[in-house]
């Protein structure tokens, strides 16, 4: 879980993920040298499976999950990242993890989520059902490489994780860069119709911000990226995005 000020809404995301009903799990909660009062709000936490650790300087989203993913325990098998201002329904993990052990030919698996509109001071005033089940969201790689829409609701194998190498410090939308990566690798993909979470969307969060710049990747720049690991490998695409 990487964060940065967002000590406002952190409290419900932590909570939401220790209380799941699944427990052979890991949270490792990075804080990205926050300047507010979240590094206060986290020290209010001890529980056995949770591990806070503290960057010095802020880093961005890439670097903070790299000290996240990095800290995590080598017997780990499946990994997800979750915002610091999103909520996980209490079967989140159970659902996800248990679908990953009963299909072993599949590496990553995403289901539907909730979105939560937030005025600026927090409060709900309206919400939606995103990936609804009456939505045709099996995976389609075409339509992948035009829009993201695998939702926040994800769990991964970390094998497949670490053949698409790591994040990058100055991306725009790490998730869907990271997905195009995975899915370049060879990772097979699967969508279940449950709903396992919330997104909360308000003015701060980060794909609220790409979206008004309007920075985030579009099909030629996906297409590209997918077609030039398949062709050269990963190694050859994290060289030159690096430079």
């Amino acid at each position: 879980m990487p964060t940065y000020n967002q000590g406002w809404y952190i409290a419900e995301s932590v909570r939401s993920v220790l209380a799941q009903t699944y427990s052979d799990f890991e949270l490792i909660v990075v804080n990205d040298a926050s300047t507010d009062d979240t590094a206060q709000v986290l020290s209010a936490f001890f529980h056995p499976r949770m591990i806070v650790l503290t960057r010095t300087e802020n880093g961005g989203t890439g670097l903070t999950l790299n000290t996240g993913f990095n800290a995590a325990s080598p017997q780990s098998v499946y990994e997800t990242w979750w915002a610091s201002d999103n909520v996980m329904y209490p079967q989140n993990l159970a659902i996800l993890t248990e679908y990953l052990d009963d299909h072993p030919e599949i590496d990553f698996v995403y289901g539907n989520c909730d979105i939560r509109q937030m005025d600026a001071n927090g409060k709900e005033i309206g919400r939606k059902n995103l990936l609804a089940e009456v939505k045709t969201q099996t995976w389609d790689l075409d339509r992948f490489l035009h829009s993201y829409y695998l939702g926040i609701c994800w769990l991964w194998r970390r094998a497949l994780r670490e053949r698409a190498g790591c994040w990058f410090q100055k991306t725009p939308c790490e998730d869907y860069d990271m997905t195009v990566r995975m899915a370049a690798v060879g990772g097979q993909f699967a969508h279940i119709p449950q709903t396992l979470g919330w997104f909360r969307r308000h003015n701060q969060n980060m794909s609220c911000r790409i979206r008004g710049k309007g920075i985030a990747p579009n099909y030629a720049q996906n297409l590209r990226k997918f077609q030039y690991i398949q062709e050269h490998g990963i190694s050859a695409w994290m060289k030159e995005t690096a430079q």
